[in-house]
């Protein structure tokens, strides 16, 4: 960790542009190299007529009741042997699919939204009832190892043409220069994953970390309320995550018993580890910039998609009706109208935390404009 902020408050330092331009000129080589690996792997799938592979488009719905989101933030550690009393259905992080099958409650929907170690996380395990969400731009190892069910989508990402930086000195060849940075990558959403995956149909907006993919997912398939789980956002005890567990080979005929007595738990690094800067939010929990942009693409997927979400967590999520999760299984998820939100009311709270960050930005004792 390289310093500790007090009382900086919620606010990334770069513009949003800034932001996705460095995002984007990091992932999108990754991207164009996984959307070609997996070409054919695909294309086999979808002009066979495979019954495991879906155009998650197909699973658009409503009113399918309430579902958990479950995240790798630390909190989620104090749930996860309740995990296996859940009936309501869960869509986890792939890094978070085998602490859940480790306490006897695979998820039904796993995401894989960056995918690069999917496979190491989720491997020795036979994954029959749970299925593979991801997009062609993940992991093409881990599309190809996967053998069970899989829904496609195609990641989306909207630029945006921050019209300020626009000089009124510039010639002609400048505002164009100006533009085509701004729309670096458009191309590669909105013209070649089309191109090469035109039986995938469902359009995702890339929103910054798995957590933001998962709600997205999870409403557009028909799923409210949202239960969030591990959806920490910050460090509310000693460690950056939960824990997870490394899986053993399990051996011909090795009994269950045995093969779950090999199991090893991997601890993660203790905040002071963090090889970033942390500050604390505006709940006083430490976090870093990097969480705070996840809790910001978060609010503003709330503000367009409209979802009811409920926090279960304990990190730096202030802003939405909370609940105990124990309380959540047992009731199953049910009887929580009382605490919904209109979509008037999403709006509100989610433009109020807008301004709040800009606000934080602004007289924060951070230095902003650093």
């Amino acid at each position: 960790m390289n310093k500790t902020e007090k009382n900086r408050g919620e606010f990334i330092a770069q513009t949003q542009e800034q932001r996705n331009k460095g995002i984007l000129a990091a992932w999108l080589p990754r991207w164009a190299w996984s959307c070609a690996a997996n070409f054919d792997t695909i294309r086999v799938e979808f002009e066979t007529g495979n019954p495991r592979a879906k155009n998650l488009a197909e699973s658009r719905g409503t009113k399918k009741g309430p579902a958990v989101i479950a995240m790798a933030g630390p909190s989620l550690t104090t749930y996860l042997p309740i995990m296996k009393d859940c009936k309501m259905p869960i869509f986890a992080a792939e890094s978070m699919a085998t602490p859940l099958a480790y306490h006897s409650r695979k998820p039904e929907y796993i995401l894989m939204y960056d995918g690069g170690a999917a496979k190491m996380f989720m491997n020795n395990i036979n994954w029959k009832g749970s299925t593979l969400i991801t997009h062609p731009a993940a992991s093409a190892l881990a599309i190809r190892w996967w053998k069970w069910d899989k829904m496609y989508y195609l990641t989306m990402h909207i630029p945006q043409i921050d019209t300020s930086l626009i000089k009124p000195t510039w010639q002609l060849n400048d505002l164009i220069n100006f533009i085509g940075e701004a729309n670096f990558g458009k191309e590669f959403f909105t013209v070649i994953q089309p191109l090469l995956y035109p039986y995938i149909t469902a359009r995702i907006l890339n929103a910054g970390c798995v957590a933001n993919n998962a709600i997205q997912i999870a409403h557009f398939m028909g799923y409210d309320p949202l239960f969030l789980v591990g959806c920490d956002f910050g460090y509310p005890k000693n460690t950056n995550r939960t824990i997870d567990y490394i899986v053993p080979w399990r051996f011909p005929f090795e009994p269950e018993k045995i093969w779950m007595s090999r199991w090893k738990e991997r601890t993660h690094p203790t905040v002071e580890e963090i090889p970033r800067n942390v500050f604390t939010a505006d709940n006083g929990i430490l976090t870093t910039e990097e969480q705070v942009e996840y809790k910001i693409a978060m609010m503003s997927i709330y503000k367009i998609d409209r979802p009811q979400l409920i926090d279960c967590s304990a990190g730096i999520i202030t802003e939405l009706p909370k609940a105990d999760f124990k309380e959540v299984v047992e009731k199953n998820g049910t009887g929580y109208e009382g605490i919904y939100r209109t979509d008037k009311q999403i709006v509100k709270c989610a433009n109020d935390y807008q301004n709040r960050i800009e606000k934080n930005k602004t007289v924060g004792d951070g230095d902003p404009k650093s």
